[in-house]
């Protein structure tokens, strides 16, 4: 019975943690998303991977900056996002850009 018991918890344990994983996202990901939804080239796909890449870095330093303090990574996140979205504005202009905000406001949803 023990047995029983310390298996199952060691099984929904494993389901938990592959879980997490895959919730987290990553450049390559939201890049293709942005690829599918937008088509982008292959010049273009580089340049928003590497966009993408030092973005989700840049987080990860925030959240370990302001582990304590909410408002002031909230507010360096967005920050971060202007700044992203501008740069991903130069290289796919107003149009797919459009369409990439309004992807984003319908995920929110």
């Amino acid at each position: 019975m023990k047995k029983l018991v310390l298996f199952v918890f060691v099984l929904l344990l494993t389901l938990t943690v592959s879980a997490q994983k895959k919730s987290k996202p990553t450049a390559v990901g939201i890049t293709e998303r942005i690829a599918k939804a937008v088509s982008l080239t292959e010049d273009e796909k580089s340049k928003i991977l590497q966009i993408q890449t030092k973005k989700l870095n840049e987080v990860k330093t925030i959240k370990k900056a302001n582990k304590g303090n909410k408002e002031a990574a909230k507010s360096a996140l967005r920050k971060l996002n202007k700044s992203t979205m501008k740069k991903m504005s130069a290289i796919l202009g107003k149009e797919r850009m459009a369409k990439i905000k309004a992807l984003k406001r319908k995920k929110k949803k």
